[in-house]
This record gives structure tokens, sequence and C-alpha cells, in this order.
């Protein structure tokens, strides 16, 4: 069944195709040609869209790409995890991206009113060349952007383009990046995410950001962030990366219980609203990603942070178990801890 028929039969069943004033489409993918063909027809038929990718892996022979001047002033969402007919979340695992080593991921230039989200995606095996700007997913431009519990992860990257690259502007702009791991990515100079929000908020939340490492001697660091909008960060894991595990590029940052290992020396200083800051052994389990039960970062987390900690966590559980969020994308099961009886 071609996306476009899957649109039109889904279109009644979404909140999204109820949406006023403008109509929406929503497109079911499940094979790589169908994303592409989505995107196409997202791109010029002046409505808000939702492209619901089925649980499943899905290598690439060609960038997911959509550019500029193709581009209307309306909403784009990208959504993975769905069942067979994207009617429900699947239980059967990630929708997964693979640029087979060879190419970028997704790459989206947008319009300044553009809203896009990204949710329940795993980008993996992708590559941002030498002659290519931005990360392996890229996103350049848009007013709201939302990347929430997606997972950037074995990517390869030259001339210090990242796994996760997001630049975004405009007055009463919003940039959120929630509940998101970026694990296991190889590069030379940002080596796992750079930010850049302008005239806005920024709210950096609940990520765990680890293992990514570098191939030639550099000035490298895992979460690069910066721009005039106001910055809040609470709640990230960001440890055992190379180089710097946080660079500070914006002014006045926010800071809220977050666990970092080293902060680049010649960075911005934090707000002065900031506390609780944490540079410990985060104790992760044997996958390098989840916590340990006894990890001083279980019921450490600051459960009210600008933008909120999202109702799931980055494995799409609670994302609160016990007395308070815990530190970085994963929730660990653990109840009673920190006084809670």
């Amino acid at each position: 069944m071609s996306p476009i028929l899957r649109a039109a039969l889904h279109c009644g069943l979404g909140a999204l195709c109820a949406a006023s004033p403008s109509r929406a489409a929503v497109f079911c993918a499940d094979t790589p040609g169908q994303i592409a063909d989505a995107m196409a027809v997202a791109k010029a038929n002046g409505e808000d869209d939702e492209i619901r990718i089925v649980a499943g892996f899905y290598p690439l022979d060609d960038v997911l790409r959509l550019g500029n001047s193709e581009t209307e002033a309306f909403a784009l969402a990208f959504s993975g995890r769905w069942n067979a007919d994207c009617s429900q979340p699947s239980a059967g695992g990630a929708s997964t991206l693979s640029g087979q080593d060879e190419r970028q991921i997704l790459a989206l230039s947008l319009g300044g009113g553009t809203d896009v989200a990204i949710t329940d995606l795993a980008f993996v095996s992708g590559f941002a060349a030498f002659n290519r700007s931005g990360g392996v997913v890229d996103i350049a431009g848009g007013r709201d952007v939302t990347i929430e519990r997606s997972q950037f992860y074995d990517n390869a990257m030259a001339n210090g383009e990242p796994a996760l690259s997001v630049q975004s502007a405009g007055a009463g702009s919003r940039l959120q990046v929630r509940n998101n791991l970026v694990f296991d990515n190889l590069g030379s100079h940002e080596i796992g995410v750079y930010l850049q929000a302008n005239q806005g908020e920024a709210h950096v939340v609940g990520n765990t950001i680890t293992a990514n490492t570098n191939d030639a001697a550099c000035p490298c660091s895992a979460l690069n962030y910066g721009g005039s909008s106001a910055y809040t960060l609470a709640n990230n894991l960001v440890w055992g990366n190379a180089g710097d595990d946080v660079f500070v590029n914006a002014t006045d940052p926010i800071h809220r219980n977050n666990d970092i290992g080293r902060i680049g020396v010649g960075g911005n200083p934090l707000g002065s609203g900031s506390s609780g800051d944490l540079s410990v052994d985060p104790m992760f389990a044997a996958d390098g990603m989840h916590l340990r039960p006894e990890s001083p970062l279980v019921n450490a987390g600051f459960d009210e942070p600008a933008g909120g900690i999202g109702e799931l966590d980055g494995g799409r559980g609670p994302r609160r178990v016990g007395a308070h969020v815990d530190i970085g994308a994963f929730e660990t099961d653990v109840i009673f801890r920190d006084g809670f009886e």
C-alpha cells in the first residue's frame, strides 16, 4: 500500500488530521522508498504532515533530504516504533534508519516558520563527509524543533560534523532536545551534538551522551551548544567522551542536576540560577548506557525543568520511577531510594 493511500486511510483517525485551521496528512511508511515518497508529498501539499515509520530496519541508498526552496511553512513530524498499520506504538522495537556507513541519513533545510519533530527513531551507521555541511542528522532552520526519545549511535563524521546538528532561530522559537541517547559515534571535532538556537528558548533535558570518540588530534566536545536563546540544561548525563564533554557557547545558560565529566575551558560561564550539577562516575551497566541500581544518578534529577521531563524515558518506559527522575535518558527501576517510602 502506498504511503499516500495510507495517509488517506489514517487521516480520519489521528488528532493531527483534525487540526485547525490547516489540514494535516498522516503517512505510514514501511520501506525506505515510502519514507522518501512521503517526504516528497509533504513538501508540496500545503498541509501539516506526520510521517509514521513502522518498527524495523531501514538501510538507505540515498539521503532523506528536504531543501529550503522546496519547503512550505507547515509542520513536519517524523516518528517511529509503530505497528504494521501505524495505528499504535509497536512492542517490536525501534524504527532504525541506517546510512550504511556511506551517507548522511536525514538533512532538513527549513523555512523560518516551519515546526519539525523527530520522535522514537534510531539513526545508525551514518557518514557525514568532508564536503557536506551539517551532521549525520542535520536540521537547519525551523521555528519549533523537537528531538525526543531518539538514538544516534555508530555514526562516523569527518571535518567536524556531529552526529546531530540542529540550528533553529526566530522570535518565540523553541528548541527541545529531550530523553535521547547519543552513543559510540566517531568524529574529529563535534563528536556528538551541536546546537545553535537564537531568539527563543532551548531546553536540553534528560539526554545521555557518552562513549563518543575522535579519530584525530583536536579540541573535541560531545555537546556544544550556543546562540542567543535562553538555554536550560537539566538531568543530562554527558560523560566518558573524548575531549570536553560539554562546551558552552551560550550566554547565561541555566544548568540543573546534570552529570558532566568535563566542561571545556574557555567556554562561557553558567547562569546565576544554575545548581545541582555533578561530576561523578555514573556507574553504567554492562551496556554502557543504562545505570546500575546503585548509581548515584538514580533519583537524583530535577523534576520540573523548563520544557518538562516528558512522560516517557528514552526506552518508552515511565520517565519517573521513584522519588525523583533519574539523570540521563533512561529510568532505573529502583523505587526505595532517597527518602521514598
